[in-house]
């Protein structure tokens, strides 16, 4: 719903949302071996050497998953719809998306930079 009020109908935004949640799940997977690193402290415990090539299945997987999801027969549309029903804030629902990026982004660069 973001990308359809940021960018309208014209730019795609069922796409830049696939691509997007896609993005931020795959961080947040990322997060988990962090925090375990960060709690732990065992330094036997690393960070996984994963080849490009499942990074890249992973990836890909997460964009199919999503593509079903919002994109496939036109699943997104029937979301859109569904929200304008809701009696939410339009101002609520960009609140809690943004908080979502927000806390995603914060919480892997600060574990990052703790773990470097």
């Amino acid at each position: 719903m973001w990308a359809y009020n940021v960018h309208g109908k014209k730019d795609a935004p069922e796409w830049t949302s696939m691509f997007t949640l896609s993005f931020l799940i795959y961080i947040n997977i990322l997060s988990v071996p962090l925090i375990i690193i960060t709690i732990s402290d065992d330094y036997i415990t690393s960070f996984p050497q994963i080849e490009k090539s499942i990074i890249i299945i992973i990836s890909l997987f997460y964009l199919a998953i999503f593509y079903f999801l919002l994109l496939y027969n036109n699943k997104y549309k029937k979301i859109i719809s569904e929200f304008e029903e809701l009696k939410i804030s339009k101002r609520k629902g960009d609140i809690v998306a943004g908080a979502y990026v927000l806390i995603t982004f914060t919480i892997f660069v600060l574990l990052m930079v703790v773990n470097l």
